[in-house]
């Protein structure tokens, strides 16, 4: 890269770049690195190493970066950099706490890093599950006042994402009573 010389970079199976990893000790990225990066949809994974016991722990630094400019959000300017082709698979499942037959969906998407497959759905992938019977409930996050959507069940009204079933279900007025 002409601009920038990052500690590591990891490249495709055709040569081009698709991330840099900066292992910062004495200066950050400058800017026109960083703008460089973003125009050119390379990820940033910055680690930033400011004591000698940040050294020691060597494997638990690179086990939590700083930075990752890797986005999943369909929403986000970075998500058309990483995000090659995606599939919207519907299948036929049992609610997890009533046992309701429902349908679910997950998208099934190719990256720059390998194939993943992710439950955050574009406004199209929304519509097109909801016209294959997929309920979905709106969600609201109360940090950023932003609302997304999730895979529910039209019976129960319980959501599809372990995490936020299991906060939903200490509020739902379906919660299991102590025998």
């Amino acid at each position: 890269m002409k601009v920038c010389q990052p500690d590591i970079t990891l490249l495709d199976k055709d040569g081009d770049v698709i991330a840099a990893i900066e292992i910062v000790v004495t200066h950050k990225p400058k800017e026109n690195t960083l703008l460089y990066y973003e125009k050119n949809g390379i990820t940033l994974i910055q680690i930033n190493l400011e004591s000698e016991d940040d050294l020691l722990k060597v494997e638990e630094r690179i086990s939590n970066p700083d930075i990752v400019n890797f986005c999943l959000i369909p929403e986000c300017s970075n998500f058309k950099n990483h995000v090659v082709g995606r599939i919207l698979n519907v299948k036929k499942v049992r609610c997890a706490d009533y046992r309701y037959p429902k349908l679910s969906c997950i998208v099934a998407a190719n990256c720059v890093f390998g194939p993943i497959t992710t439950t955050l759905f574009t406004l199209n992938e929304i519509e097109e599950a909801k016209t294959k019977g997929v309920y979905f409930k709106i969600l609201k996050n109360e940090t950023t006042n932003r609302e997304f959507s999730v895979v529910g069940c039209k019976n129960c009204e319980l959501i599809q994402d372990k995490e936020r079933r299991i906060n939903e279900i200490r509020m739902s007025k379906y919660r299991r009573r102590p025998l």
